[in-house]
């Protein structure tokens, strides 16, 4: 009673053929029993690529979606802010620098994070 699942990470830049190839993969029996569930992340342009004429019947499949648009600087300091708040120290930060920080991401909190640590790990250096 298990059913694998595939996570296709970066799937806009998935092949045509790779992309209908997990299509036949993931069903028997003329699509009556679906075999395998895929989860399918990407930006945009994965959108426009299941668009293809050979990938209509992939694109008829998928029952889900979540299209998550870029957050406004007001969201991203609120999600910076809680995040060194939970991790215990709700001054580790200036608000200019959380200011930056979010405006700089262009509404991506991975994007955001990932600068916060290299700036984090940059100010440990200095102080060593």
């Amino acid at each position: 009673m298990f059913r694998p699942v595939l996570l296709v990470d970066e799937s806009q830049e998935v092949p045509v053929e790779v992309l209908n190839e997990i299509r036949l993969l993931s069903s028997a029996d003329l699509d009556a029993r679906c075999i395998l569930a895929v989860v399918f992340a990407g930006d945009n342009r994965f959108l426009a690529n299941i668009k293809h004429p050979s990938l209509l019947p992939l694109e008829s499949r998928i029952r889900t979606r979540l299209h998550l648009d870029a957050r406004s600087p007001e969201a991203m300091r609120s999600i910076l802010t809680q995040a060194i708040t939970e991790a215990g120290n709700a001054e580790l930060l200036t608000p200019g620098v959380i200011r930056a920080l979010a405006e700089q991401a262009m509404g991506n909190p991975r994007c955001m994070m990932t600068m916060a640590h290299e700036l984090l790990g940059c100010g440990g250096h200095l102080m060593s």
